[in-house]
């Protein structure tokens, strides 16, 4: 009997481990598939949060105030203490401030928080993590199908509406199914490494001006100096190259199976262009 539950315990720490690798596989797929920064993904996190649980309660402006108003500001649900004529907001780090008081944290995770998880060096995995993970993966499927308004910044309604939304046949994974990869009780989905060819089209753009900023950065021209790339791209196909060309110039963008090697190798040919032009910088000084 000893030796079976061993061997049960064995298994379990097996299943606890290979659910730990799997969830942090499928995050940093996720952020890296929706082209987020670690910032864009926090501010989304909040957004989310504010959506599923204040979604009516208004930002702090100035003015006056009747004690029970409800407030965001600095990532915080405030309460306002007293009828009171507010000039000021309330500040983050307070439980009160301002003549209001602190009632629910909607900014549950911040950048460094998530650069932990990227880098897999989080001590402890509290209920937070699936829970707000969850909650933007949710409020990002009630966007794509128009249940949820966008975000009232620019910048993030258009990471928000390129994003990657996870979800199986059943459906997008929620707080539920965050915590249940995690636990090692449900794979993430396959798909979620799979570009779409949206997606792919975007990303393809997205490296055509790579390589224009880096051959500017280099002091090239993207027409007069293109051997000069194409002669330390990684590649000495043909066909190869002038899709590459297609693709900087705006004509053309990768298969979805395609971009994520190209986008390897336009990094690799930068790099060796900045060296090479360096060198020669130096050379002539």
């Amino acid at each position: 009997m000893e030796h079976i539950s061993d061997e049960a315990g064995a298994l379990a720490l097996n299943r606890e481990q290979a659910g730990h690798d799997a969830f942090i596989t499928m995050f940093r797929a996720w952020v890296r598939r929706s082209a987020w920064s670690l910032q864009v993904m926090s501010d989304l996190c909040e957004t989310a949060v504010r959506q599923a649980v204040a979604a009516q309660v208004p930002s702090w402006q100035p003015g006056a105030f009747e004690a029970g108003d409800l407030v965001v500001a600095n990532g915080w649900v405030w309460e306002a203490m007293s009828q009171l004529q507010s000039t000021e907001s309330p500040q983050r780090g307070e439980d009160i401030s301002n003549g209001f008081r602190r009632i629910t944290l909607l900014r549950r995770m911040q950048p460094s928080q998530l650069h932990a998880l990227d880098r897999d060096s989080v001590k402890q995995f509290g209920a937070v993590i699936f829970d707000t993970l969850g909650t933007l993966n949710l409020y990002l499927a009630d966007l794509r199908s128009g249940k949820a308004p966008a975000p009232s910044e620019d910048r993030l309604a258009e990471k928000a509406g390129l994003a990657t939304v996870i979800e199986d046949s059943d459906g997008p994974f929620g707080p539920e199914e965050f915590f249940s990869v995690f636990i090692g009780r449900l794979q993430p989905p396959f798909s979620l490494t799979q570009l779409t060819p949206k997606q792919a089209m975007e990303k393809s753009r997205q490296l055509a001006r790579r390589i224009r900023e880096g051959m500017m950065e280099a002091g090239l021209d993207l027409v007069d100096d293109w051997s000069r790339f194409v002669a330390v791209y990684p590649s000495s196909d043909s066909s190869r190259l002038a899709k590459v060309r297609d693709v900087t110039l705006g004509r053309a963008a990768w298969a979805a199976e395609q971009v994520e090697d190209e986008a390897a190798a336009v990094e690799i040919a930068l790099k060796k262009l900045r060296r090479q032009v360096s060198k020669e910088a130096q050379a002539s000084s």
